[in-house]
């Protein structure tokens, strides 16, 4: 499966909230289990294009989530090798370009904003769902266009249009905790997750960083491995709140 690789001044302020240790591998197991949470915080980045006309969505429902308007129409175009796609001049109010792009061909395909995406052969022989990456490319000042860079011969299908996105406010309990999902402003005292019985809900913040080991001050990669190596064949679960953060509705679980 094709996945994408953020550009290195993505988000600084949600990459210290989200990682403020020395990056340890985890099990295939833990990074699905992950993905949920941290595919809630990742704002403006991933979401789905509307309609042919102007539509408004809540990308992320949750607060602290991207709100999404469509302004135009979206534009589609096929290309080989590196390509430009017009999209005429920009309405009033857009902030992003929301992009919607298939690899059809095997290769590396990088975005404006210096982000990427990898497909390999068996990637593009795959469902076009498997294929397929949507991403928000933050709108600079005269931009009318997109391009895609890559080799001469890759193939690809790309479809874009232009949108005002705003990130929404965290909510607060009557305790007085916010809650919500994690963003480029930081992390809320109960971040949304998925529990292992599928209901939504929310986990502390400071029993996830304990979880995961993000509260630990590793000073070296040897003490980070050590770590690793010492939680290699646990599971550790943490609770899951409602959004008043008493009410426990299910587990949350890190492995390995």
């Amino acid at each position: 499966m094709n996945q994408i690789k953020l550009p290195p001044t993505f988000s600084k302020g949600l990459r210290a909230a989200l990682i403020n240790r020395i990056d340890i591998a985890t099990a295939p197991t833990t990074r699905r289990r992950r993905a949920r949470w941290i595919g809630l915080a990742i704002v403006g980045g991933i979401g789905l294009l509307g309609g042919a006309g102007m539509a408004t969505a809540t990308i992320l429902t949750q607060p602290g989530g991207t709100e999404v308007a469509e302004l135009a129409p979206p534009v589609t175009a096929t290309r080989t090798g590196t390509g430009t796609v017009e999209l005429g001049n920009a309405p009033s109010g857009a902030t992003n370009v929301r992009v919607s792009f298939i690899c059809l061909s095997a290769g590396t395909f990088a975005f404006p904003d210096g982000a990427s995406v990898s497909c390999s052969d068996s990637d593009a022989s795959g469902p076009v769902r498997l294929r397929t990456t949507n991403y928000s490319v933050a709108l600079t000042a005269n931009q009318h266009s997109v391009t895609i860079i890559t080799s001469p011969t890759a193939t690809w299908t790309l479809t874009a249009t232009y949108a005002s996105e705003h990130v929404t406010p965290w909510a607060t309990n009557p305790r007085g905790d916010s809650y919500g999902v994690m963003n480029e402003n930081g992390t809320p005292d109960l971040i949304a997750v998925e529990a292992t019985n599928g209901k939504e809900g929310y986990v502390f913040a400071t029993d996830l960083s304990h979880a995961d080991g993000s509260d630990q001050n590793f000073t070296s990669p040897e003490q980070a491995l050590k770590w690793q190596r010492e939680r290699q064949s646990k599971t550790i679960s943490i609770p899951v709140y409602m959004s008043n953060g008493t009410t426990r509705i299910g587990t949350f679980e890190i492995a390995g």
